[in-house]
């Protein structure tokens, strides 16, 4: 990936190499393609043209994301082009808005996890919330937190520090 460029919170672009648009030509002409939705199609092509031309603008970024999550969850990059394909989609993705947002997440809980270090567990536990929604509680003599975890990420619900 070139870079990321931000010159207003409204534009944004993502500039990709000439190995980076080959790996997502591919894989974006197999999704493309197993489309049945004809708006969809136009606007996943909007992003083949953005792909194409080296630079993937405002307007298409959701599109990316999109396409990103789809590949990296499913496995199917991986399996279809190669582990460095793998780790180029997770690049990309992380550059993205929602890439960027996720690195953030974990951030905040890995500095909120911190806070255990040196403590001795009293417990932990794991329990489903809703479905595709976890949490999970760490408590100790002196701190106690509660993770929710989703499939929109992690979210530190609460760190509760000398109780």
């Amino acid at each position: 990936m070139k870079d990321l460029k931000m010159v207003d919170p409204k534009i944004l672009t993502i500039s990709l190499n000439k190995e980076e648009r080959e790996l997502l030509l591919e894989e974006l002409g197999c999704f493309i393609s197993s489309l049945g939705d004809t708006k969809l199609k136009t606007s996943y092509m909007g992003l083949q043209n953005d792909i194409s031309n080296g630079e993937v603008t405002y307007d298409n970024i959701q599109f990316l994301e999109n396409l990103l999550e789809l590949t990296l969850q499913s496995g199917h990059v991986r399996r279809q082009q190669s582990p460095q394909a793998e780790k180029s989609f997770q690049r990309i993705f992380y550059a993205t808005p929602r890439g960027a947002a996720v690195k953030k997440t974990i951030t905040e809980t890995n500095k909120a996890l911190s806070s255990l270090k040196g403590q001795e567990l009293d417990t932990v536990s794991f329990a489903p919330r809703t479905p595709g929604s976890y949490r999970l509680v760490i408590d100790t003599k002196s701190c106690k937190i509660d993770l929710e975890i989703t499939n929109q990420g992690l979210l530190v619900k609460s760190v509760e520090i000398g109780i």
